[in-house]
């Protein structure tokens, strides 16, 4: 064999070789499978009602006098397919009284959670210590207290808010991470 065919057939093999490279490529490309047995993935609806969708003060509640106190029930409800956890905090849409009010939630007749209402927020929530079950409810008490010595300041304030309820599913969730 002379030189020039040595060179043909290496330059033919090599070729062969490239190409059924790049076939396996474009391949693994075009048809993406894996293959895993025994795997089962579910997924569920997490969804909360937060005082079965109506108010927790209403009208002129909280027209307070300095030091008085209102206490209304809240509940939470898991109305979703999986069990959750979940937290709670307010979003505030006009006003300022809420620098005036600290609030204070209870559950089972224990304080749960303190915070001025201007500080409950996104960035400081009341995040509960127990998943709720699906259908399950939980009762709460909220107590919005007026500062006591606050003279005349929050005479015409007022506060339009919601309050927020957060939850994401406990299964594979052991960090209880809302993001």
């Amino acid at each position: 064999m002379n030189r020039r065919s040595k060179k043909y057939i290496i330059s033919a093999v090599l070729f062969l070789m490239l190409w059924t490279i790049m076939a396996f490529s474009v391949s693994a490309l075009i048809d993406p499978v894996a293959i895993v047995r025994d795997n089962h993935f579910e997924t569920g609806k997490v969804q909360l009602d937060i005082n079965a969708g109506k108010p927790i003060f209403t009208n002129n509640d909280l027209n307070l006098a300095p030091a008085e106190s209102i206490t209304k029930a809240i509940t939470v409800h898991n109305d979703g397919t999986v069990p959750v956890y979940y937290r709670l905090y307010f979003e505030t849409h006009a006003g300022d009284l809420n620098r005036f009010l600290t609030m204070r939630l209870y559950k089972d007749g224990q304080e749960v959670f303190r915070k001025k209402a201007s500080e409950w927020t996104m960035q400081s929530v009341f995040t509960a210590s127990e998943p709720l079950d699906v259908g399950e409810t939980v009762r709460f008490k909220l107590k919005a207290t007026m500062t006591g010595n606050i003279s005349n300041l929050g005479q015409n304030s007022f506060w339009k808010f919601d309050i927020i309820g957060e939850g994401v599913q406990v299964r594979n969730n052991p960090g209880q991470q809302f993001e």
